[in-house]
């Protein structure tokens, strides 16, 4: 059977087009995740039912660094939770009247400048873990409560967050700090 030249193309074009709503279905899927915010911990950078879209794979080539934002499991609990990576592999971490201190420097600039922090600590973060915090520390249940967490427990990162459209945009540089 012999297909008319118009029916020809727009049978390749269909094809076309499902290959590559397909493929980037498939791509979105296991690159990128939505995530809901669940409570104020992270107040007021992120807020309760802002919605994110997580990075799982991009990050890992990129490497994490103090101040990023992360979406982590803890062991035996299945939620999953979003904090802001403070004390990196082999740093010790306090808080003494308020002000954190990492490697016994006192940080009160960027993100660290309106949170004061219960006293805790000293903690020396282990190699391949990351300590994390809440960028609000009076109601956030972090690493001060359930210790630094495991780089491979580490979902992804948020890169954007998407609603409430009002608040949507980038989670990057000073923007998400």
């Amino acid at each position: 059977m012999r297909w008319k030249p118009w029916v020809r193309t727009l049978l390749r074009s269909v094809a076309f087009l499902g290959l590559s709503l397909g493929l980037a279905v498939l791509l979105f899927h296991f690159t990128f995740q939505p995530f809901q915010v669940a409570g104020l911990s992270m107040a007021p950078c992120l807020n309760d039912r802002d919605y994110l879209l997580v990075d799982r794979v991009f990050f890992r080539g990129s490497g994490l660094g103090r101040g990023d934002l992360v979406v982590f499991r803890i062991e035996g609990d299945p939620r999953f939770m979003v904090k802001r990576l403070v004390g990196l592999p082999g740093e010790v971490l306090s808080s003494h009247d308020g002000v954190l201190t990492i490697n016994d420097r006192a940080f009160t600039t960027g993100f660290f400048k309106n949170a004061a922090y219960p006293d805790f600590g000293p903690v020396q973060v282990p190699e391949g873990c990351f300590f994390c915090v809440g960028d609000n520390p009076a109601v956030s249940l972090d690493s001060r409560t359930f210790g630094p967490i495991r780089r491979d427990s580490i979902y992804g990162r948020p890169v954007l967050r998407y609603l409430p459209l009002t608040r949507s945009g980038l989670l990057t540089g000073e923007g998400s700090r």
